[in-house]
């Protein structure tokens, strides 16, 4: 009776076990918190913690309209999110409603979206922090032509468009854009590499509308705007 209690035991925990895992599998996840399950492991203090990710958005005087609590590990895909939960409670917003935010928010998508809402989006790029535009060749350092469509690199060698093609893992079409005169330049190697050749830039559906963006945040008055963030979310 004892060994067929323990086999009945072991029986239940294999099936807990099944279970555990085809909810880990569903949820897409690769560790699991017994004493809080809805918890998801976040990047805090260059370590992994289990928590939540709180979002806040605040007026321009610093006073909290709006706020939320997550578990996405970043904040890609909370900007509209969070626009939402500020007309929720006051009603539509102004048309060009100001909206700043840092680059962790940067998604093509939902800043196509919160545009489209008629939103003056001040939101710099991932690549435009200044870890990221110390280095003299990543994209963030390439000036964009609209009009022309075309790149053109800190060394003025021009990044024509050649074509779109699909990223399935985005389920997206990308436009790459190509330099045809590198290897005279005298940062070739600094740009391009052994196996690379010619310098390619790929680029998003989104991406005039992240130039254009770009361009407030460089001119005094997106410089000021923007630095209200400051003043009042990290006051």
């Amino acid at each position: 009776a004892v060994k067929e209690g323990k086999i009945e035991k072991a029986e239940q925990i294999k099936e807990e076990i099944i279970k555990l895992d085809a909810k880990m599998n569903d949820l897409n996840l690769k560790k699991y918190n017994f004493t809080d399950p809805d918890a998801r492991f976040m990047h805090v203090d260059n370590r992994n913690e289990l928590g939540y990710n709180g979002q806040v958005v605040t007026d321009k005087n610093g006073l909290i309209i709006a706020n939320n609590v997550v578990q996405n590990a970043d904040d890609r895909n909370q900007l509209v999110p969070n626009l939402e939960a500020t007309e929720e409670n006051f009603g539509k917003l102004p048309e060009n409603t100001k909206v700043i935010a840092d680059a962790g928010f940067e998604n093509g998508e939902q800043l196509e979206e919160a545009d489209k809402k008629g939103f003056d989006l001040y939101i710099p790029g991932k690549n435009a922090r200044p870890e990221a535009r110390s280095k003299k060749f990543v994209k963030a350092n390439f000036f964009y032509d609209e009009e022309k469509d075309v790149y053109i690199c800190p060394e003025n060698k021009i990044l024509k468009n050649v074509g779109k093609y699909y990223k399935a893992d985005q389920k997206r079409y990308m436009t790459r854009y190509l330099c045809s005169d590198c290897q005279s330049c005298s940062h070739f190697k600094e740009c391009c590499s052994r196996t690379i050749k010619q310098k390619e830039i790929h680029g998003i559906p989104q991406d005039k509308l992240l130039n254009r963006i770009k361009m407030k945040l460089l001119s005094e008055e997106g410089k000021a705007i923007y630095k209200l963030r400051q003043e009042t979310i990290e006051r």
